[in-house]
C-alpha cells in the first residue's frame, strides 16, 4: 500500500471519526472513553490544550507537555480505538441574526433573532453570540431593549462542557450579562442611554469615555471574582473579551407608569430639538450680521476712501490754479463731481494740463 493510498484511508476514516479524527482551527474536542471525558484536542494558533484537564494555556509548550499532546497532521488527530473512543456530541442552544422575510418569502433589509439549537460535537475557542435584553427600566421607568453582541473565549473546556448545568453555559452566561445589563440601565436616564453609543461621558477617576465603554467596563466585572461570588471563569469556564451595543429601542409601555415615563421622555425630546433648532437660527443670524457687518465697514471704508481722494484732488486744482499765471478766468467745469481725480483745468485762453493732478 502507497502513502497516498494510506493518507486517503486515513482521511476517510477521519471523516467519520473512527481511529481518527478532524478538528478544524480554533475548536476543541473531547473524547470520550466508557462515557467519561478521556483528553480534550484542541487545534489553536499559540495557545494548546491541556489534554487531561482541558484548560486552554498561552503558555509555549515543553517537551514534557509536547510529549502528551495529540499529535496533529493537517488538522487529523488519533482519536483512539474505535468503538470505545468517541467524540463528545450535545446539544447547543444559542441566537443568531437573521433577515426578515416579508410576506412573499424574500429577505428584506432588517434583522431578526432567530433562535438555534443543534447537535455539536466541538466547543469553539473564540465566538461571538448575540443577547437580546428585553424591558430593561431606566431611572425613570421606561422600558428598554438592547440587542448586544458579546465575544467568549473557551477557558476550560471542561468546566463550560460538563460543571455548568442544562441548558449550558452559553445559556447561564446569557443570564449573568442580563442582570449586568438590567442594573446598568437602571442607573441611567433614557436620554443618556439612547446615546451611549456615540456620546462621550465621564468615568470615576474623570476619564472621559464613550458610553459602550462604560457597559463594557460593567460587563468585564463579570470576569472577576468580587466579594465572594465567582468568576463566569470559575462558573462556566467562559471569559467574555468584548461586547459591542448593537442598538437600543425604546419598548410599548405595559402600564400607566411606562406609558407617562415614555411621554415625558418624547416631551424632553421635542424640547431639546426645538431648543437646538433655535440654536441653529440664532447662529445662521449671527453669521448673517457677521456678513452684514463686513460689507458695512468695507463699503465704509470705500467711501472715507474716495473722500480723501476727492478732497486730495480739490488741493491740489487749487494749487495749481494759483501757480497759473492766466489767473482771469478759471473755471473747473466740474471736474470734482465728474471724475474721481480732475486731470484738466479749463481756463480763459484755452485748456491746460494740471501738473499731473
Amino acid at each position: 500500500m502507497s502513502l497516498i493510498s494510506l493518507a486517503i484511508i486515513i482521511d476517510i476514516l477521519a471523516e467519520k471519526n473512527v481511529f481518527f479524527t478532524k478538528v478544524a482551527e480554533g475548536e476543541i474536542v473531547v473524547v470520550m472513553h466508557s462515557e467519561k471525558a478521556f483528553k480534550y484536542i484542541g487545534n489553536i494558533e499559540s495557545f494548546w490544550v491541556n489534554p487531561k484537564t482541558g484548560k486552554i494555556s498561552a503558555k509555549k509548550k515543553t517537551k514534557k507537555q509536547d510529549l502528551v499532546l495529540p499529535r496533529n497532521v493537517l488538522g487529523i488527530y488519533w482519536l483512539g480505538f474505535w468503538p470505545l473512543a468517541k467524540r463528545y456530541e450535545y446539544q447547543f442552544d444559542w441566537n443568531k441574526f437573521a433577515k426578515k422575510k416579508n410576506e412573499s418569502g424574500k429577505e428584506t433589509s432588517e434583522y431578526e433573532l432567530v433562535p438555534r439549537s443543534e447537535p455539536i460535537d466541538s466547543i469553539y475557542f473564540r465566538a461571538s453570540y448575540p443577547i437580546r435584553v428585553i424591558g430593561a427600566e431606566t431611572s425613570e421607568n421606561v422600558p428598554l431593549t438592547l440587542d448586544l453582541l458579546i465575544t467568549t473565549q473557551t477557558i476550560n473546556a471542561d468546566t463550560a462542557l460538563f460543571k455548568v448545568k442544562s441548558p449550558g453555559w452559553l445559556a447561564a452566561l446569557t443570564g449573568a450579562v442580563t442582570g449586568v445589563v438590567r442594573d446598568f440601565v437602571g442607573k441611567d436616564e433614557v436620554n443618556k442611554l439612547m446615546m451611549m453609543q456615540t456620546e462621550v461621558n465621564v468615568d470615576n477617576d474623570g476619564t472621559s469615555i464613550k458610553g459602550k465603554t462604560l457597559l463594557q467596563k460593567a460587563v468585564d466585572q463579570l470576569n472577576l471574582s468580587v466579594s465572594g461570588n465567582p468568576s463566569i471563569v470559575k462558573q462556566f469556564g467562559q471569559k467574555i473579551i468584548s461586547v459591542n451595543l448593537l442598538s437600543i429601542e425604546i419598548d410599548k409601555p405595559k402600564n400607566d407608569i411606562h406609558g407617562a415615563a415614555i411621554e415625558k421622555y418624547t416631551a424632553t425630546r421635542k424640547g431639546e430639538a426645538l431648543v437646538e433648532t433655535a440654536k441653529a437660527g440664532k447662529k445662521v443670524a449671527l453669521e448673517e450680521a457677521k456678513k452684514i457687518g463686513t460689507l458695512a465697514k468695507a463699503e465704509a471704508g470705500r467711501i472715507t476712501l474716495e473722500g480723501e481722494a476727492t478732497a486730495g484732488a480739490a488741493r491740489k486744482l487749487t494749487d495749481a490754479v494759483k501757480e497759473n499765471p492766466h489767473w482771469g478766468a478759471i473755471s473747473i467745469a466740474n471736474a470734482i463731481e465728474k471724475q474721481k481725480t480732475a486731470t484738466t483745468l479749463i481756463l480763459g485762453e484755452g485748456v491746460l494740463p494740471t501738473k499731473g493732478i
